[in-house]
């Protein structure tokens, strides 16, 4: 029995080694596409083959091993990006009346328009139906195609696109409601 449970063992870290080496550079990408930054990326990265390890039972077919880690990914960069928030990033209803005013003429308001900008957008897309949030963090980072993500949303190809396309229609609209409220 402790030979099967051994034999057991070593083929578990054997599974769990090749997913790291198939996947890992690519879910590093992911992570620093859509947060900009190598540490968080790295750290995030790591998070995801802990809770994979400790999750490796419930994958049953190795073929499905990358939409089973991007669906760990998508949700850990979604916990992530909200906790990012309530620790100080930007909300929609937060922004700062002197960023709205802020003079874009000078190269540092500019920047600073910007990351209020994308600040903004990354707020709304946090709000966004669960459906589409999860569709538009996929697409902003270009980890999945359509099919992939509607694999692992269990929904049709043509729903993945049809959220997607909500998504950035909303988007749009607060985006210019921003652009609006900040010209005037």
């Amino acid at each position: 029995n402790r030979q099967d449970q051994g034999s057991s063992k070593a083929s578990l870290t054997a599974r769990f080694e090749g997913l790291i080496q198939e996947h890992s550079r690519e879910i590093y990408a992911y992570f620093l596409r859509a947060l900009r930054n190598h540490h968080d990326a790295e750290e995030l990265s790591q998070d995801v083959f802990v809770k994979a390890f400790r999750h490796l039972d419930s994958l049953r077919e190795e073929a499905a091993s990358r939409g089973w880690l991007f669906s760990i990914a998508v949700r850990h960069l979604m916990d992530h990006l909200k906790a990012r928030g309530r620790r100080g990033g930007m909300r929609a209803h937060q922004l700062r009346e002197e960023a709205l005013l802020a003079d874009t003429s000078s190269t540092p308001d500019r920047e600073a328009i910007v990351r209020e900008t994308r600040d903004f957008l990354m707020a709304e897309a946090l709000s966004l139906p669960k459906r589409q949030r999860a569709v538009m963090l996929m697409h902003m980072t270009g980890a999945m195609d359509y099919e992939e993500m509607a694999q692992y949303l269990k929904i049709s190809t043509s729903a993945a696109k049809m959220s997607l396309f909500h998504a950035r229609e909303r988007l749009r609209e607060k985006l210019a409601w921003f652009r609006e409220r900040r010209q005037s």
